[in-house]
């Protein structure tokens, strides 16, 4: 988190170091401009700042929760249940990021 509090306040300096006020309304187009001038910063915001453009994968998660907090599984503790739906995604992305590793990536 204190990382992002410091990329917050460097955005916040270069967009109110803007000179045109008109080009704070399409801030894609002004990075797309400004791309070549701050790199690193660029790359953080895209990370850190992007916002998914579908309800997809939260949907995903409601749908995973109702398969495992089901009728047949009624005596299932619900911090059990929290576990199994948080694993249902988080193992593969572990494989994923081991492979990745192994490889080289």
């Amino acid at each position: 988190m204190h990382v992002l509090k410091h990329v917050l306040s460097a955005v916040g300096r270069t967009i109110s170091s803007i000179e045109d006020p008109a080009i704070l309304s399409s801030i894609p187009q002004w990075w797309k401009l400004n791309q070549g001038r701050y790199k690193l910063l660029l790359e953080v915001v895209l990370r850190l700042l992007c916002i998914p453009a579908t309800s997809a994968p939260s949907e995903r998660v409601f749908s995973v929760a109702g398969l495992t907090i089901a009728k047949d599984r009624a005596r299932l503790a619900p911090q059990t249940a929290n576990e199994l739906i948080i694993l249902h995604d988080a193992i593969p992305a572990i494989r994923k990021y081991y492979v990745q590793s192994r490889d080289g990536y």
